[in-house]
């Protein structure tokens, strides 16, 4: 549904969390989307903004949660976790905003190509079919002209 948020892709996330789904403006993840701005969590085990139960209970400690946006909107997001309390710097979030700034354009710019692979498939068929309608109109015109 476009209401939810579901894991995509994932590494090293143990299947209980790749299942999940989150609703949007709900929770972290949720949130983040609605805002389109990262969240970073020093502390997780002590941080009330996180009500995940599964991410508590693998012991998470710090995390980032980050947008994938295009065109200011909101594609999907990326959550970064450590298992050890960190502090995240302003470099490590620059560096983090970065990474998914290009992977929301490497996965956009995906989508539109599979959109115009697709086009592409269905306007030749629609223009052969347009040329074979006029084209017996068009022969006589070319067969006067070359005969002059």
């Amino acid at each position: 549904s476009t209401d939810e948020i579901a894991t995509e892709s994932s590494f090293r996330l143990p299947p209980d969390l790749t299942q999940l789904r989150h609703k949007i403006g709900e929770g972290l993840l949720g949130r983040v989307v609605v805002t389109g701005q990262p969240v970073v969590v020093s502390d997780a085990q002590h941080d009330l903004r996180v009500t995940n139960p599964d991410i508590l209970a693998l012991g998470v400690r710090s995390l980032v949660v980050l947008p994938l946006k295009t065109r200011e909107k909101a594609i999907g997001v990326v959550y970064v976790v450590s298992m050890e309390r960190r502090e995240f710097s302003a470099a490590d979030l620059r560096i983090l905003e970065i990474m998914t700034d290009r992977a929301a354009l490497a996965i956009e710019n995906a989508r539109l190509f599979d959109r115009l692979r697709v086009t592409a498939r269905v306007v030749p068929i629609g223009v052969k079919r347009e040329h074979r309608r006029r084209a017996p109109a068009l022969r006589p015109v070319h067969a006067r002209r070359n005969s002059r």
